[in-house]
């Protein structure tokens, strides 16, 4: 039931998810960016050192040629962007 109230917008979910292909791009310049913008409820004061958040990005390249991953890494670290890979652990625990 929680589920298809955040689906349909009838609750809120700390947690948004877009999706886009762009297979040749958008605009003439191969920069791009990503907009964050914190929303404050009635009352509240945005906190002067900002707000923590994570974002997750999947980019590849959809010829599956180029090394969009070690490139983008690369760019994304030298305007100083805090930079952390996302390691998946297994425990197989048998039951006797």
């Amino acid at each position: 039931m929680e589920s298809v109230l955040i689906e349909h917008d009838l609750k809120w979910s700390p947690v948004k998810v877009f999706e886009k292909t762009f297979a040749r791009g958008v605009g003439p310049s191969s920069n791009w960016r990503l907009f964050v913008e914190y929303l404050t409820r009635a009352g509240e004061i945005m906190p002067e050192g900002g707000v923590p958040f994570t974002a997750i990005l999947t980019i590849s390249d959809p010829g599956g040629e180029g090394a969009v991953f070690n490139d983008m890494r690369q760019s994304l670290q030298a305007i100083g962007t805090q930079i952390a890979d996302i390691r998946t652990a297994a425990r197989i625990t048998p039951r006797v």
